[in-house]
């Protein structure tokens, strides 16, 4: 007894199975995850250091190459790339993807920290962070006032803050844009001189008195009692009457010699909304967490709050992930409800009976493959969804096919119990064959490495979950259904469209067919032109590895010169923000000057704190279309190229993993100077390449610093070490961070001792400078230093341990980066560089390999499982070639439909052709096979393959019609994700519908399989 004759006899336990099957699919849909994009987690971790007043040498040599030196020698390194700029530096440290997340986040833990005693001292902070996709942010709050304090706004967006993180899904609930609270205190070299005080020990004075060393317990009785010390500085008195010298006349307070106040620290980060003044506040979400339910949480805080606010602070949403997501599962909601009408029209000709049959396996299978999706831990997300559109047209091939079949027995007189079994048994080879082969197609998908497969593996899962349990339904549930549902019925009771139907295939198809029999070599010949002609199509069409991104979104990144602080950086940024106020389609535009907006895309990053930078992320109206974006950026970049002073880069957001720039060279080499004199030659070339734009150089200039040239001699005799020359410096410059204390406000202040009374140092601090000598005396520090201006530059970047500089650019509309980029290389290489000085192609051409490596033998490997399961469904080679000679005739549509749509090759166009050849291949199959049963049964060649031609001409139009117009509505509402899939698939269908209905027979008599 096998699968279908035991659901058909014992239907009963079918039919509980089928309840339960259903039950479970909506339990999973409505209990899983909810979110935008895949989760994956990439095994990269940021370390930052901040070493205030160190030049970018100073901390390449002293910082930067040790740690590096000392990383380097984990086990599972990929890529250690660092960016070194003055008084900070950022080392981004990746592992291959199938190293252990938590395993080598620990072993960079423990290396750092035995690293640090060999590091100077007087570093401020390393911290190792994490990229995890839980780290995008899912909203961003502005609080906008033009006349609160920083203090007032910090206020209430702690009190939010505290809210948001009484909710147990949200997760690095932070504010930005409040600049870091202060006691400052600022000596008076005129006392500290007259009282012969040394400001070393000052310092030291200080910092033992914040510090709270338990002096343990002790016994009294049968009790135990801790001991407490004094304890730390808590209030502004206690910093003001620390006592820095005593005698018996008198003491000398901290107050006596200094001025001490609160103070706003030097603004770092500027935030502003839509223009106006603000700090924001984000959150993230923790994993495996539904945002639409979490929204509903933090949406009723949010709108609470703002009902307590003071008319003159307002509180706006600016981004909120969760209207994306469900703006997105609604559009496909949507989309796949359009999608079920039109293949209930498009089965129509089968009659009401079996059409009904046919779509209730559609809920069943997606019930199953919803179920196989949650329980392999995957969200419900955009590529997981329309993983589960594409499969309409694929899920109820196997059920036309099975209750097609089902009725043509049922029409030869054959009761409903056996025409049910025996129709089944009839093609359950072919049908577990075309499933194993369209399975086989997607599982190089799952395989892929790197963070682009990661990215996409949701999708081929829920496809083969799905495709599956569409077998498993054709086997068990269709047949049981059939049972119930159809009719027994005679020829002359028939569906009059049906009949209708075959008759006209029996008078066209059939003669047309007859036809080409007879000349074969010259349509296969015809059919050979129009697919070599597709190739070239193909070639003039390019390559580009991920589409942009749908969401009306984009950001602008601002860069002024390198000398820049961050007042003149804002002067420019207010220059883009007027442009930004007058376009009417622009809803919100976040500005952050001095860093990078806060993350709120999976695959960009935030960057850390540089005053000649800023990032402003946009907003668009919702009702914008991608296309309508595209334009608004084209126009918008047009309008910025007009700010004198900086480089500035409207930039849409991709899809995929990290894009650095569509183009970017990488020039490697030791001397700085060569590698910029090198870098300007392959700038003027990439320039006048066709196609790009904005090329940027990361070293094009120079920075002017000011140096110290110090006088050992007379350092020396004045007993002045250049430890102390260093920290007098920097007293003076920066200040010295001496500690924190836990005010009574609950808030952390940091206490910087300084000697300047200004909030930002100018040249005139540096030349009114004084450091104490071993006679108690202070000298002017000119006396032992002169000041000099030196060149630097004011970035230095590591690849691997390596020197390198990078070039990036731009593509005009028009224009495909692969072609691009093959230009450009072709153009270096004519170039000869110095010995040791060597390019690398970087951007796109780096994505694309690392999102390939690897792959090629996962190909080989279920290529041959592909073929095996040809060869074991068929015996022979010859079956083998005639199926597989469908697939150019699928590839011809398919590119041809690209062309129309003005769509390149693309990474999800790829998956649309995989999804194709695994079509194509399963309708062969059934073709192949039946015609083999045919001569089985006595037939000759050229009758069975005119009958089976005949026969299998309805159910293959029907699979593919069906296929098509289950894709039509991700094709109407444009997506650059999805959309290309689609079009892949229908165009590829067309022509293979058309084609090898022809081309298939023509194949099988030339070569007719022996059996």
């Amino acid at each position: 007894m096998n699968i279908t004759h035991f659901s058909v006899k014992y239907w009963q336990f079918s039919l509980l199975m089928l309840v339960m099957v259903i039950v479970i699919g909506i339990n999973s849909l409505l209990t899983m995850p909810r979110s935008e994009d895949p989760e994956f987690q990439a095994r990269i971790f940021p370390i930052v250091i901040l070493y205030p007043g160190t030049s970018t040498t100073d901390m390449e040599k002293l910082v930067v190459e040790p740690i590096e030196k000392r990383i380097n020698e984990l086990d599972e390194i990929k890529q250690i790339r660092s960016n070194i700029y003055n008084g900070h530096a950022l080392i981004r440290v990746q592992f291959n993807f199938e190293a252990d997340y938590d395993k080598k986040k620990q072993e960079l833990i423990t290396e750092i920290d035995a690293l640090k005693k060999d590091l100077p001292q007087d570093i401020h902070d390393i911290e190792i962070r994490k990229v995890a996709p839980s780290d995008v942010n899912v909203i961003q709050l502005a609080f906008l006032s033009e006349d609160r304090s920083f203090r007032d706004l910090r206020n209430y967006a702690d009190d939010l803050k505290n809210e948001l993180d009484n909710i147990k899904s949200l997760k690095n609930v932070k504010v930005w844009g409040i600049p870091n609270q202060i006691i400052n205190i600022s000596l008076n070299y005129k006392l500290i001189t007259q009282l012969k005080l040394q400001i070393s020990q000052i310092i030291q004075i200080v910092q033992s008195e914040n510090i709270n060393i338990p002096a343990g317990s002790v016994n009294m009785g049968m009790n135990q009692f801790s001991v407490l010390s004094s304890g730390n500085l808590h209030t502004m008195e206690d910093i003001e009457n620390v006592i820095i010298s005593s005698s018996k006349e008198n003491f000398i307070r901290l107050k006596d010699v200094a001025t001490i106040k609160y103070e706003d620290a030097p603004a770092k980060h500027i935030c502003r909304h839509n223009g106006e003044r603000s700090v924001f506040l984000t959150a993230g979400l923790k994993a495996n967490k539904n945002i639409i339910d979490v929204s509903e949480e933090y949406n009723d805080i949010i709108s609470n709050y703002k009902q307590k606010l003071p008319p003159d602070i307002e509180l706006i949403q600016n981004f909120d992930q969760a209207q994306n997501v469900s703006k997105r599962l609604n559009r496909l909601g949507i989309d796949f409800i359009f999608a079920i009408s039109l293949v209930m029209i498009t089965l129509l000709p089968l009659g009401f009976r079996a059409s009904f049959v046919v779509m209730l396996s559609i809920p069943i299978s997606l019930s199953i493959g919803i179920a196989f999706l949650s329980f392999f831990g995957y969200t419900l997300n955009q590529l997981s969804i329309v993983g589960f559109v594409m499969t309409l047209g694929l899920v109820v091939d196997d059920n036309i096919i099975v209750v097609e079949n089902i009725e043509r027995w049922l029409r030869g007189g054959y009761n409903k119990d056996v025409a049910a079994i025996k129709a089944t048994k009839q093609i359950t080879k072919a049908i577990i064959g075309c499933t194993a082969i369209l399975i086989v197609c997607f599982v190089p998908l799952t395989f892929m490495p790197g963070e682009s497969g990661e990215f996409i593996k949701s999708l081929p899962i829920a496809i083969m979950s799905t495709v599956f349990a569409s077998l498993l339904v054709s086997l068990t549930i269709v047949p049981f259904l059939s049972t119930l549902l159809l009719k027994s019925k005679d020829e002359s009771k028939s569906n009059k469209l049906l009949k209708l139907m075959e008759k006209g295939i029996h008078f066209t198809y059939s003669k047309i067919l007859m036809k080409s029999l007879k000349h074969p070599i010259r349509v296969l010949l015809l059919t050979g032109v129009l697919f070599i002609g597709s190739l070239f199509l193909a070639y003039k069409i390019g390559f580009r590895l991920f589409p942009k991104s749908e969401k009306p979104q984009f950001s602008i990144n601002i860069k002024s010169g390198s000398a820049s602080n961050i007042n003149e950086t804002d002067q420019i940024v207010r220059q883009v923000e007027n442009i930004l106020s007058s376009n009417k389609e622009v809803k919100y535009y976040s500005t952050n000057i001095g860093r990078g907006n806060p993350r709120i895309y999976y695959n960009e990053m935030q960057l850390e704190t540089a005053e000649n930078y800023s990032q402003i992320f946009v907003q668009l109206l919702k009702d914008v279309s991608t296309k309508r974006k595209t334009q608004i950026i084209k126009q918008l970049q047009k309008d910025l190229d007009s700010i004198p002073n900086a480089d500035i880069t409207v930039k849409d957001f991709e899809q995929g993993s990290v894009l650095e720039a569509p183009v970017a060279v990488r020039i490697f080499g030791d001397n700085l100077d060569s590698l910029k004199k090198i870098s300007m030659n392959f700038e003027q070339i990439i320039g006048e390449v066709k196609g790009t734009t904005h090329v940027i150089n990361s070293i094009n200039e120079s920075k002017t610093e000011i140096q110290f040239k110090v006088n050992k001699e007379v350092a020396s005799l004045l007993g002045i070490s250049t430890y102390d020359i260093n920290k007098t410096l920097r007293l003076a410059v920066s200040g010295l961070t001496l500690g924190t204390i836990t005010a009574e406000d609950g808030y952390e202040y940091k206490i910087r001792l300084s000697s300047i009374k200004e909030k930002k140092a100018t040249y005139s601090t540096l030349t009114n400078i004084y450091i104490g000598t071993r006679y108690g005396e202070f000298i002017p520090l000119s006396a032992i230093c002169e000041i000099e201006l030196v060149r630097s530059f004011p970035v230095i970047n590591h690849l691997d341990k390596n020197r390198f500089t990078t070039i990036t650019a731009y593509i005009h509309d028009g224009f495909m980066p692969n072609d691009v980029n093959k230009t450009i290389k072709s153009s270096l290489k004519k170039l000869e560089l110095p010995e040791n000085y060597h390019f690398k192609m970087a951007g796109e051409v780096e994505n694309t390999k690392d999102s390939f490596e690897g792959f090629s033998s996962i190909l080989i490997i279920c290529g041959f499982i592909f073929l095996g399961i040809l060869i074991l469904e068929f015996g022979d080679f010859r079956s083998l070639i005639i199926v597989l000679s469908v697939i150019p005739l699928g590839i011809i549509g398919a590119i041809f439909l690209l062309y129309i749509a003005d769509l390149p090759l693309s990474f999800v166009a790829v998956i649309g052709f995989i999804a194709l050849i695994g079509i194509e291949i399963k309708n062969s199959i059934l073709l192949v096979d039946f015609t083999n049963q045919l001569r089985s049964e006595g037939h000759a060649l050229d009758k069975a393959i005119l009958l089976a031609g005949e026969v299998r001409f309805v159910p293959i139009l029907f699979t593919a019609v069906t296929a098509i117009v289950g894709l039509i509505p991700l094709v109407i509402k444009f997506s650059p994700l999805y959309s290309p899939l689609a079009l892949v698939i229908i165009g590829g269908l067309i022509t293979s519908t058309m084609f090898s209905r022809i081309v298939t027979p023509i194949m099988y008599k030339l070569f007719p399989p022996n059996l």
